[in-house]
């Protein structure tokens, strides 16, 4: 669907799905070369419809099969240096893309266990880094374990980052 397409009147929140992490630079990149160019038409579409709110999704289910990006969050999760790249990077592209807010979206960790290191320690840095936005940016975290007794962890992990919002 091309920005000009979507019906507007209908929606508060509209999430463009995805954008990737670049694995070796922890930067935020386009999911595909044609998609960095529709990011500006959909941002664009607040200026038909006040009070909409376009948010940037990172990651997703995808983002964790087999290939370059399937570590990505569980070593940036490792690294100050990733962190600090990945934390730049996503100021910079949500002002200049204008977006609203970020979703980012780890579905399944190939390292179980450091799905709660990232619901726990990871998040805790958002609020910080993103304080350096002019403007006020919202931020949802989608941690799914892939083991069900870790699932427990992460509700409390997410409460706790959306509490200190």
């Amino acid at each position: 669907m091309k920005p000009e397409d979507i019906p507007l009147g209908y929606y508060t929140h509209i999430n463009f799905a995805f954008a990737s992490i670049d694995p070796s630079s922890f930067t935020i990149a386009p999911m595909a070369s044609d998609v960095a160019a529709l990011y500006g038409g959909v941002t664009g579409l607040k200026s038909s419809q006040p009070g909409l709110q376009v948010w940037i999704s990172i990651g997703g289910w995808a983002f964790n099969d087999p290939g370059p990006t399937r570590s990505t969050f569980s070593d940036l999760v490792g690294s100050s240096s990733a962190q600090e790249a990945f934390f730049s990077s996503l100021i910079s592209f949500m002002s200049h893309n204008g977006f609203d807010g970020v979703d980012l979206d780890w579905q399944v960790s190939p390292i179980p266990w450091q799905d709660i290191v990232f619901c726990s320690r990871y998040p805790g840095n958002i609020p910080l880094r993103l304080s350096a936005l002019a403007s006020q940016r919202t931020i949802r975290i989608t941690c799914r374990s892939s083991r069900p007794s870790d699932r427990r962890w992460m509700e409390v992990a997410r409460n706790s980052v959306f509490q200190s919002q």
